[in-house]
């Protein structure tokens, strides 16, 4: 995986933002995790290193465990975005 991360519509995807991974069906879409993005150097797991979606309520998955031809990855909220009252 390269250092830059696209979405779906080609924008850039930094480490920090807030996204979303879904698998396209047949009747809409499932959620495969939803967080920010980070990268991560020291894991005793065994990929040790890389981009992944750190889901409070699933943990960390790495993006290189997703399929990308199937899956929509989608920016809910940019890095620095503070929501407008």
């Amino acid at each position: 995986m390269t250092n830059e991360l696209i979405d779906r519509n080609e924008s850039p995807v930094k480490v920090g933002d807030q996204v979303e991974v879904r698998l396209p069906t047949y009747i809409g879409h499932i959620v495969i995790c939803n967080g920010p993005v980070e990268y991560r150097t020291e894991d005793v797991g065994c990929y040790g290193h890389g981009y992944g979606i750190n889901d409070p309520q699933r943990g960390f998955t790495y993006l290189s465990s997703i399929s990308k031809s199937t899956t929509k990855m989608i920016i809910l909220r940019p890095l620095g975005h503070r929501p407008t009252a």
